[in-house]
């Protein structure tokens, strides 16, 4: 059970009418106040009602202040607190769409057991045409008893619904709920008790943050590795083989590639060049006489990757393309490719180079990533 469902529990009631008749589920909207189905009190007549919370069976009672009957279907319930109880209020919102993930906890009949209540999780299969709309939902059974409970939107983190009614009390074919669009159009009041009581109390606020964190989060770890090619043009030939022999990488989502004939036409290009060498996890550099000798390639982008490199901030690989005399280059002391650092046009097979390289620059990734 996550903490979203834990809280909901927790603003979740058992409604229980005089004389033990019959029962019900419904939840806190505000401080003291209770909304449920007005065909679950219906039976109450006035009279107080007994609720359930948590584990305490006569925690306190609760009275009908307000009914709507159908096609509404609405009833608030006030409710007086015992001392020192401070049930947290359900966090309400509107946005409902079809496939949406749906959970609700409520407390069915003895038929089934679960005294304690239960949850069950549903499927949306959306808006029905009826005047007001109800919420249509598949995939999960809805018991006697579960009428009045809080629909929760799992996408959102929020109650979308308020559960109504079943379409079969013994099989999973759902139910219907009456959308919070239409409790909020009918009973305007609970807007501003809803935005008083959650700009005060942060439990569920606070939840949705750090689940918003966390996505933020695993969607980052998810993102591909971004792969900087330093080179010379003269070198291009050399360089599009590579990516080429990246292209599987590529494909699966593993890496994105930059070099700068990526640039547009009519953009600076040093300071498109210098965005990506400074935001690229990885940085090849794709070592030759003609890298060597290039200013450009020697004195801001080498120099620019070892900064970065020594700072953990990126990985610097050296790709030894062509033969030439590197020994004391500031990239010596890191691990070459391909294997023993034997250039790239000197193997009988180039092909076979280049997977080297690119399994090399595999295991880099992977290394990246497990670190996320």
């Amino acid at each position: 059970m996550n903490q979203l469902e834990e809280l909901l529990q927790q603003c979740t009631v058992k409604l229980t009418l005089p004389g033990g008749i019959g029962w019900g589920t419904g939840f806190f909207v505000a401080p003291e106040w209770i909304l449920t189905c007005a065909h679950v009190v219906k039976a109450a007549n006035s009279k107080p009602v007994q609720v359930r919370w948590l584990h305490q069976e006569n925690w306190t009672q609760a009275v009908v202040t307000r009914s709507l009957l159908p096609p509404y279907d609405l009833a608030l319930l006030r409710v007086t607190l015992p001392k020192g109880d401070s049930p947290p209020c359900v966090y309400l919102d509107a946005e409902i769409q079809s496939r949406d993930p749906l959970y609700l906890f409520g407390y069915p009949d003895t038929d089934v057991g679960f005294p304690n209540g239960c949850p069950v999780t549903f499927s949306c299969e959306g808006l029905t045409g009826d005047e007001p709309a109800l919420i249509k939902f598949a995939l999960g059974q809805v018991r006697p008893g579960m009428s009045g409970s809080p629909l929760l939107n799992q996408r959102t983190g929020k109650v979308c619904g308020l559960v109504k009614f079943t379409r079969d009390r013994s099989i999973d074919l759902g139910g219907g709920a009456v959308p919070t669009a239409v409790i909020l159009a009918q009973l305007p009041e609970l807007v501003e008790q809803q935005q008083d009581f959650h700009q005060r109390d942060l439990r569920w606020v606070q939840i949705l943050k750090a689940a918003t964190t966390k996505s933020d989060m695993s969607s980052a770890s998810n993102a591909p590795i971004e792969v900087f090619f330093s080179y010379s043009h003269r070198d291009e030939q050399l360089r599009s083989e590579l990516e080429k022999h990246l292209s599987i990488l590529k494909r699966q989502g593993i890496i994105t590639a930059w070099y700068d004939r990526e640039i547009s036409a009519g953009t600076e290009w040093a300071g498109k060049i210098d965005e990506h060498l400074n935001t690229a996890q990885i940085i090849l550099l794709l070592i030759s006489a003609d890298f060597l000798a290039s200013n450009y390639c020697y004195d801001i982008e080498l120099k620019r990757a070892m900064e970065r490199d020594a700072a953990r901030e990126a990985r610097v690989i050296p790709v030894i393309l062509r033969d030439v005399y590197w020994k004391g280059a500031p990239f010596g002391k890191l691990q070459a490719l391909p294997k023993n650092a034997e250039p790239v046009t000197n193997w009988a097979n180039q092909d076979q180079a280049f997977k080297d390289v690119a399994i090399g620059i595999h295991k880099a990734v992977e290394e990246l990533t497990s670190k996320k």
